[in-house]
Formats: structure tokens, C-alpha cells, sequence
């Protein structure tokens, strides 16, 4: 409960009025939310905490270094994403009404048409192969106890709190201290979704009685140079772009879009925020 979207989670649910607890163990949880500072990758410190809280429903932002390209981001993206599931899951056997697992639009295979619920696997990072096994994961645990589990599959989130080597990040430093903003290429697009946008949709898998997996986004690919006009608009300040300064990271994708179509029909979320007005809220929140 204190990452940059389960801190998100936490808040909209409280919002929402349920009695919230978050696990942390760096940065504080939101207010209003009970925090225990566990461990949930330690089965001992997970049972407890069940034992304890004994939750109706449970959600699930587990998950490792989104770069994991050291030796130890590598361990920490196993033991932080598929490992600390499972001791998760062992803990709430039985015990919730539901759980909702945040998956990764990384577990998916590249293509240029809209991904939907049927989209191929085939993760092309490290980080979308940790977060399929804790996908896979879940669905066992799900079919074997008979717990409804909704399968959460958010794309490009971004928003205030979100770590500063981002795309989103970079670019609005870029516009408010004058400095160029670096890219591989204008060509890729990418579905930027407004983290509160994403909260609310964890919010309605909660209270809903709705099982499956869905995809979230706004279903908009955008390009980094159709990005760097709304941080622009957004800011009011002219951004200089070195464009095909890097070369393109393995994991870069041509088109990464999601098909929000049968989330809009389940659980009656679409995007909301704008991208415009998303950067607005950003660049207000930066320190």
C-alpha cells in the first residue's frame, strides 16, 4: 500500500469507505489507512496478518523493480512479484470473499491491433515474465480454493508519486527546468492511463461481484512526441526534443494499446482523465 499505485488503491478505497489496511515497508501508507509494516514475502508474518485482519477482500500490488536489469533487481523482481504471491495467497486461504490481483500489461505479446482479454502471453522483459507467473499463480489459487478472483491488467499508468526515471516524469522535468528531453524514437505508442483512473477501477472489481481478467486503459495510443505536446499544453512551457538519442530498449514496443471494451461493460470504468488534464495534476504535485 505505499507503491505509486497501491498508495492510489489505498486512498480511492478509503474514499470509497472501506476499512482499508496496507502492508509497506519504505514509504508510509496513505492516511486513514491501518498500516502493518510486514513482510508479505515471509509466510509467518503473512499468517499473522491475516490472522489479524482476517480482510474480505484482498488486493494485490505486489511487484518488483519495473527495470530489473541489476543482479539484485533480478532476485527482487522473483521474490517481490511471484514468490510474495504465493506466500500471499497461502495466508488468505479461505479467507476472503474475493481477491484482485494487478497484473501487467507486460505479460502480453507485442502487437500492433488493441489488446484485449484474448491477446497472446509473450512477455518480452524480465518484468513481464515474473508478472505471469504471479497471473498464473493466481489462477490456480483461485480455481483449486473456489475464491471469485478478478485479474486486473493495467497499461502505461502514470501519475503523482510515480518513480522519476519514467517516461511521464522525464518529460514534465523536462519542460519545468528547461532541459531536453532524450527519446529513442516518436515512432512507438504507448495507452498512458491516469493512475486514479486505475484506483477506481480497483475500487469497483472490489465491491463487485464480477470474476475475470480485464485490460485497462483508454484505449488511445499516444506517440513520445504526441506526449511531449500535452506536457507542453499541460505546462505552458516549449520542450526541446533530441529525438533518436539511444537506442531502442528490447523491451519498446511499436504499439502497446489496451481494448478497455469489456471492463466498460463489467465493471463500468473507463478513463476519465484526460492526458492534458493528467499532466496538469502531475506538474501540481511535483514538489
Amino acid at each position: 500500500g505505499s507503491g505509486f499505485l497501491g498508495s492510489a488503491i489505498a486512498a480511492a478505497a478509503r474514499r470509497a469507505g472501506f476499512d482499508v489496511h496496507v502492508t509497506w515497508r519504505t514509504t508510509p501508507p496513505p492516511d486513514g489507512a491501518t498500516a502493518h509494516r510486514v513482510r508479505v514475502d515471509e509466510p509467518a508474518e503473512a499468517a499473522r496478518l491475516f490472522a489479524t485482519v482476517q480482510p474480505e477482500v484482498v488486493v494485490n500490488a505486489l511487484g518488483g523493480p519495473h527495470r530489473p536489469v541489476t543482479p539484485d533487481h533480478r532476485r527482487a523482481a522473483w521474490r517481490d512479484a511471484p514468490l510474495a504471491t504465493s506466500v500471499l495467497l497461502d495466508a488468505c486461504r479461505d479467507r476472503p470473499r474475493r481477491f484482485v490481483h494487478l497484473a501487467s500489461s507486460h505479460e502480453l505479446a507485442p502487437s500492433i491491433h488493441p489488446h484485449d482479454e484474448t491477446a497472446a502471453v509473450g512477455p518480452v522483459s524480465l518484468r513481464g515474465l515474473a508478472s505471469v507467473a504471479s497471473t498464473e499463480t493466481v489462477r490456480l489459487w483461485a480455481a483449486e480454493t473456489g475464491c471469485p478472483a478478478v485479474i486486473l491488467r493495467p497499461f502505461s499508468v502514470y501519475g503523482p508519486g510515480e518513480p522519476d526515471d519514467r517516461v511521464v516524469p522525464v518529460v514534465l522535468r523536462a519542460a519545468l527546468a528547461g532541459t531536453p528531453f532524450r527519446m529513442a524514437n516518436g515512432s512507438g505508442e504507448r495507452d498512458f492511463v491516469f493512475v486514479g483512473d486505475i484506483a477506481d477501477a480497483v475500487v469497483e472489481a472490489c465491491r463487485s461481484d464480477v470474476v475475470g481478467e480485464f485490460n485497462l486503459g483508454s484505449g488511445i495510443g499516444t506517440g513520445l512526441h504526441e506526449l511531449v505536446t500535452a506536457a507542453e499544453v499541460a505546462t505552458g512551457q516549449t520542450i526541446e526534443v533530441l529525438a533518436d538519442a539511444f537506442a531502442p530498449r528490447p523491451w519498446d514496443r511499436d504499439r502497446w494499446v489496451a481494448d478497455p471494451s469489456a471492463a466498460a461493460i463489467a465493471l463500468e470504468w473507463k478513463a476519465e482523465t484526460s492526458l492534458v488534464e493528467g499532466l496538469r495534476r502531475c506538474r501540481d504535485a511535483r514538489p
